[in-house]
């Protein structure tokens, strides 16, 4: 295995202050997760107010050569074969082969779902384009999600509603808000309340509870006067509404929280192991990350503690692999809490398509599950891979 020239880095002010000048725009990408709330992202200013970026994003291929140019002022991932880009204040698309294939001229674009796009024209409205740029729902509507389960949220001036595919409204615009369909349920809030429909609007679950999740194993997590629980798709409690906070059911186990304690339960709501920690949440991969007292580790189905709580911060698995901070620095471990790279990185990102994002002294790279150093850091930013392609900032 190569080795890492020892970046025994002591933070300073100079990499505080590149921290804080790349942090927010390094964020993990969610790559293909459901984003319940892509439709009310931020939408570009108007025209004359962009500029041309100072950092020009263009995309490398595996390697980390630069194979489409860094040519434009924003991008995103690519998805289904095409990438959003923008120049100047519009945006379009181009293949993965850099070709545009949609002339960069909306307000707003976001990536396809389902062979529609949603774009936004520069009058604010928002509508649907195929994959060769033709308009197939019109600007109709104030706001839009993507489509998922074949149906897409479309809000006007009567309120939320859906339509299929050709821009028929299959669900009348009616509800305060609403989220996509999931396996066919979708959560709407009605009245100030939350419930669940079906695919004909019909409520499943009525529009009664200060919150409610979508199943998860086949519950639902719903608040009900302050208090949270679940109930099953027949809207029976199976586990009571007695909990300050809960979150889902993951391989049939359930953080929750009474005053400041938390621990685990299993699907009758009994407690798992005698452990109590001040912070639980789902890890990934048969491990659920817990702290106490300021220090974090994990434990395991049966609530034994298999990574000792001894790290100022943890990250979640992905890949077989968890960020740890320790005296202000990030490395990885893996699912044992064997340490894969010290703690020698300004800030780590998840592991995604075999590689994880790694903030160095000189810029951002990559590097592999092994730990070796896989693209440098010869980039003011670097996004995870998607489709065989990252997007990137070159440095000058």
């Amino acid at each position: 295995m190569r080795k890492f020239i020892q970046l025994r880095i002591v933070i300073n002010s100079t990499l505080l202050a590149l921290v804080i000048l790349f942090g927010f725009s390094c964020k993990p990408d969610t790559g293909n997760t459901i984003d319940r709330t892509s439709a009310n992202q931020s939408i570009p200013p108007i025209e004359e107010d962009y500029h041309d970026s100072k950092h020009k994003w263009g995309f490398v291929d595996r390697q980390g050569d630069l194979v489409i140019s860094a040519a434009y002022d924003d991008a995103r991932s690519f998805k289904n074969g095409m990438a959003v880009v923008r120049s100047r204040a519009k945006w379009g698309f181009i293949d993965l082969k850099g070709n545009e294939i949609i002339e960069p001229k909306y307000k707003g674009a976001w990536n396809f779902s389902e062979g529609l796009a949603r774009v936004m024209n520069f009058e604010g409205k928002m509508g649907f384009i195929d994959r060769t740029g033709k308009t197939i729902i019109p600007f109709a509507f104030d706001d839009a999600s993507d489509f998922a389960d074949g149906m897409a949220k479309i809000r006007t001036n009567r309120g939320v509603g859906y339509i299929d595919m050709q821009g028929k409204e299959l669900i009348k615009p009616q509800f305060q808000n609403g989220w996509d369909f999931e396996s066919g349920l979708a959560r709407v809030q009605m009245g100030g309340r939350y419930g669940m429909i079906d695919t004909s609007g019909t409520f499943v679950i009525s529009p009664e509870f200060q919150k409610i999740s979508y199943p998860s194993q086949q519950l639902f997590r719903v608040k009900q006067s302050n208090k949270y629980g679940f109930i099953n798709a027949q809207q029976q409690t199976i586990i009571d509404l007695i909990f300050d906070e809960t979150k889902d059911f993951n391989e049939g186990i359930a953080p929750v929280r009474i005053d400041k304690e938390m621990w685990l339960i299993d699907m009758e709501g009994k407690p798992i192991g005698n452990e109590k920690y001040d912070q639980i949440w789902y890890a990934g991969e048969g491990r659920w990350a817990v702290a106490r007292d300021g220090k974090h580790g994990f434990v395991n189905s049966d609530g034994t503690i298999v990574v000792p709580l001894k790290y100022s911060l943890v990250y979640s698995f992905s890949e077989g692999r968890a960020g740890y901070q320790e005296n202000e620095l990030w490395g990885f471990m893996d699912l044992n809490g064997e340490k894969i790279t010290p703690a020698h990185f300004g800030l780590v990102w998840d592991f995604k398509d075999g590689y994880a994002r790694a903030f160095f002294r000189s810029g951002i790279g990559l590097i592999d599950k092994n730990g070796d150093l896989a693209i440098p850091p010869a980039f003011i930013d670097i996004r995870d891979y998607s489709e065989g392609m990252a997007r990137v900032q070159p440095k000058p």
